[in-house]
Order: structure tokens, then C-alpha cells, then sequence
């Protein structure tokens, strides 16, 4: 049986809105950070690529990201980590006050 999970992006302090959206805050980095993001986002893609040829997953965008995993054991294993693509993403939540939440159904 398939497993939906879809990730929302919220404010961490719900008394202010989230700064930037990923992309515009991109924009802000210096050039060689924008390469080190470009990087660890294509090694994180290649990762999530491989489990959608498997046909283990399926990505949309209904407007949210949304991962269908094809069994709850592909979702519960998920894509395998990329530290670089990770601390990317920390620090992103962290300098725009915001925060990722899903939910699986």
C-alpha cells in the first residue's frame, strides 16, 4: 500500500512570517555558496532520482511537495541522507524562521 507524505514549510515562531523562500535566499549567498548549494542539491537529487526509476517514489507539487512512496517500507527507509544537502537545509530553517512539518497518510 502507498504512503503520501507532504512536507509544509511553516513559520518556527508563528508571530513572524518566514523570511525568504528557499530560492530567494539562495540568491542572497555568496557566489561560492550558491555553487555549494547548487552541488549538494544535484548529489540529494540524484538520491531522490534513483528511488523514482525504482519505482519507489513519486514527487509532485499539488501546491506542496509531496512524496508517494510506493510501500511503507520505501517510506519509512526515505532517501538516503546527503550531510551537505542537509546542513543546506538547516540552514535555511534557521536564518528564515521556519520550520518543515509532514504529514503521512
Amino acid at each position: 500500500m502507498s504512503v503520501t507524505v507532504v512536507y509544509n514549510f511553516e513559520p518556527d515562531n508563528a508571530s513572524e512570517p518566514i523570511k525568504a523562500n528557499f530560492e530567494d535566499w539562495v540568491a542572497t549567498l555568496t557566489s561560492a555558496e550558491q555553487d555549494a548549494v547548487k552541488a549538494a542539491k544535484q548529489k540529494h537529487g540524484i538520491q531522490q532520482h534513483i528511488l523514482e526509476y525504482a519505482g519507489k517514489l513519486q514527487v509532485t507539487y499539488t501546491p506542496n511537495m509531496t512524496y508517494t512512496w510506493a510501500t511503507s517500507a520505501d517510506a519509512d527507509a526515505g532517501i538516503p541522507a546527503v550531510a551537505e544537502w542537509d546542513a543546506v537545509v538547516a540552514r535555511y530553517l534557521s536564518e528564515n524562521n521556519a520550520k518543515i512539518t509532514t504529514v503521512r497518510t
